[in-house]
């Protein structure tokens, strides 16, 4: 599986376009600083995701934080870290 932050997987090779994909990391606690642990998990959750659509790689990839304030849930604060991207398939040539 490929993956790329701009928005294409090789110069050389179209791509088709299969969808938007989302997919997170689990819950931890909200107080802490991000690791890069919590975005690799948040990233091979977004590659088994798009390997479930068959696409080869995901592009544009892009992270983000859902947190739950500590109201919502007794005084914890939650977060965790989710990775959208775009699922994609190179194009067969003629």
């Amino acid at each position: 599986m490929q993956v790329s932050y701009s928005h294409a997987l090789s110069q050389n090779k179209a791509q088709i376009s299969l969808g938007l994909i989302t997919a997170a990391s689990g819950w931890r606690a909200g107080d802490g600083p991000i690791t890069e642990l919590e975005r690799d998990i948040a990233l091979r959750a977004l590659t088994r995701e798009a390997e479930e659509f068959g696409a080869e790689g995901v592009v544009d990839v892009k992270f983000g934080i859902e947190k739950v304030d500590g109201p919502d849930l007794h005084g914890a604060p939650l977060r965790r870290i989710v990775a959208t991207g775009e699922a994609v398939r190179f194009r067969v040539a003629a």
